[in-house]
């Protein structure tokens, strides 16, 4: 009844928030036990109505390995696209920035994962990933804000979001 609701009222498309496909770690993320599984049984009760779903995965250091599983779950349950963020810093919640921002330099998952997501027909957007560490699937992908500092002779230019300032004063370039 939530999805006839939501189309009755305008609505022509969803942005679901599944950050894992491991129920253990989204859960954990969100700070809600069986999220994950109320999440999913939104994204069935969607694609059966015939709305278009997004998946939108924050992308975590202790999810980043977990990347291809949560590309399988989209796809097995019919979204239409994944909007796969860089965690944002927030001034309140700075000691878990640390913690659970993964290291850009480790992100080869990313690109592979991107690689593997269009190949199973999903559309990728990808928030706050500089552009040059995504290497040959950088022109796969729309690549959205929010604009941080460029690496300098980052051969992207600026189609590059760059790094974040918050990443950049705690991790360096």
């Amino acid at each position: 009844w939530i999805v006839e609701t939501l189309l009755a009222h305008g609505c022509t498309g969803l942005r679901i928030p599944v950050h894992s496909a491991r129920a253990v770690a989204h859960d954990w993320l969100v700070g809600r036990r069986g999220a994950l599984k109320r999440a999913v049984r939104g994204v069935r009760a969607a694609v059966l109505a015939g709305v278009p779903v997004e998946l939108e995965v924050t992308l975590t250091r202790p999810t980043v390995a977990l990347l291809f599983e949560t590309v399988d779950l989209a796809a097995e349950l019919g979204a239409r696209a994944l909007a796969i963020r860089c965690l944002e810093a927030r001034e309140e919640a700075v000691l878990e920035y640390m913690a659970l921002s993964p290291r850009l330099g480790l992100l080869v998952p990313l690109s592979q994962a991107v690689v593997r997501a269009t190949s199973r027909g999903l559309e990728v957007t990808l928030t706050g990933f500089p552009r040059c560490m995504l290497g040959a699937v950088a022109e796969r992908v729309a690549a959205e804000g929010p604009t941080g500092t460029c690496c300098g002779d980052c051969p992207a230019g600026s189609a590059c979001p760059g790094l974040s300032a918050a990443y950049l004063a705690h991790f360096g370039g």
